[in-house]
């Protein structure tokens, strides 16, 4: 048995055996529970505060902190949407998919830093790119419970993969090439 650096053994194997649909860092059912997470808390606090509003009979003086944090989740919420993304690699390219299924692909190369963080039953990377010479930043997250490495480590492990493999093609000494 192999002791050695399972995510590169990982990534050939599956690069070699599934090069036409790549490595997808998600599973379908992971997606729809964050987007179950995403907009059932939002629903879960309006209904929450006209509940406490009504059932307290409250006046809209006493509502103002109520509907303040809720509020100040609500754009929290939002804006963690907007930046969530999932992540699919195939070949030197990686797709970045939103909750809204809208994607956007660029090479490997143009990832400039990526950081991993895991939470619970999921792993945070934090992607910076560029792309059409504007820098770009998300939230990739993915299902740590799937036997897909984390995204940081996919990715240096093909930019190793990618730089021997370009080593490996440079052309040698003129006295060998005529040999």
């Amino acid at each position: 048995m192999n002791t050695g650096n399972t995510t590169s053994t990982f990534y050939q194997s599956n690069a070699s055996s599934n090069s036409e649909n790549g490595i997808r860092l998600y599973t379908r059912a992971f997606t729809k529970r964050v987007k179950l997470i995403l907009f059932g808390i939002p629903i879960t606090l309006i209904v929450s505060s006209f509940l406490i509003g009504h059932i307290y009979d409250l006046k809209f003086k006493q509502l103002v902190p109520i509907l303040f944090v809720t509020t100040a989740i609500l754009a929290l919420i939002i804006m963690a949407a907007k930046t969530i993304r999932f992540a699919s690699i195939k070949g030197d390219m990686i797709i970045f998919q939103d909750l809204w299924r809208n994607s956007k692909v660029t090479t490997i190369e143009s990832l400039q830093s990526t950081k991993t963080r895991c939470i619970w039953l999921s792993q945070l990377s934090f992607v910076n790119y560029v792309m059409d010479g504007k820098r770009r930043r998300f939230l990739v997250l993915s299902n740590r419970s799937t036997k897909v490495p984390d995204l940081e480590s996919l990715i240096k492990t093909y930019l190793i993969q990618r730089k021997n493999k370009k080593a490996n093609h440079k052309p040698g000494s003129v006295i060998t090439q005529t040999a």
